[in-house]
């Protein structure tokens, strides 16, 4: 059986947020088979999880457009730029 790990870059500043989907990743843990699981890093600026980007390993990025030190798509592009190997897909968040 292979072990798969799915690796997960979390850029999000808002606590509560980044906590809902810290259990929500937590929860599909236990859905997956055994040996395949989530890995979530988490960063609370830009410049530190494009740091976190730099150092290799990461599948799939979940970005907030709205970030202490980046705003609206200039955060995405900012992101892309450094994710070459990452497709990207964007999606609004609607409440």
């Amino acid at each position: 059986m292979s072990i798969e790990t799915i690796r997960i870059l979390l850029i999000e500043d808002n606590p509560g947020d980044a906590e809902h989907i810290e259990i929500m990743v937590a929860d599909s843990n236990q859905l997956f088979e055994r040996g395949q699981t989530i890995q979530l890093f988490h960063e609370n600026r830009l410049s530190n999880g494009l740091e976190r980007l730099l150092l290799g390993g990461i599948d799939a990025i979940l970005v907030d457009l709205e970030l202490p030190d980046s705003q609206g798509f200039d955060t995405f592009l900012r992101v892309k730029d450094k994710a070459l190997d990452i497709p990207d897909y964007r999606v609004e968040w609607q409440q």
